[in-house]
């Protein structure tokens, strides 16, 4: 399958395993993400060469717009058959209102290289501070987010 045909196929993830965008938690895109890691392999996108990445990343933003917290995960996606590298990124973003609590928490990220440990990946983002703190919270918005990064 071609890197550009991720967006596509976790869409069809999360509709096989009964789940919406607007409705999603962040162990829940945990838990499909790191499925989606295990089974789904894009073309170009060598997981032994670092072309497949899971990530998982927070903190606080602090923008003119206002200051939020936000938490992700995704896939870095680089086709690396391509002449000058095409980097991809498909993430699920939960903002969250900022509070002592989360600014406290601070920023961090967690990655995964290969498909193997996605299940390791997933214990130990699990057991970090930030998803103790969330894990009660209600998010105040969830974005998903496929392109050039």
């Amino acid at each position: 399958m071609k890197p550009r045909a991720a967006r596509r196929r976790f869409f069809g993830l999360l509709d096989a395993y009964g789940a919406e965008l607007d409705v999603l938690t962040p162990p829940r895109a945990l838990e499909l993400m790191t499925r989606f890691h295990r089974r789904d392999r894009f073309g170009g996108c060598d997981p032994l060469l670092g072309h497949d990445i899971l990530f998982c990343r927070w903190g606080p933003r602090h923008l003119e717009r206002g200051d939020w917290f936000d938490l992700s995960v995704g896939r870095q996606l680089t086709d690396g058959s391509k002449i000058g590298r095409s980097i991809r990124q498909l993430r699920v973003s939960f903002r969250y209102t900022l509070d002592d609590e989360l600014e406290h928490v601070g920023s961090a990220s967690e990655f995964c290289r290969l498909p193997g440990d996605a299940d390791a990946f997933r214990h130990s983002v699990t057991s970090t501070a930030v998803f103790r703190t969330i894990i009660e919270r209600h998010h105040a918005h969830v974005d998903l987010f496929f392109g050039p990064v």
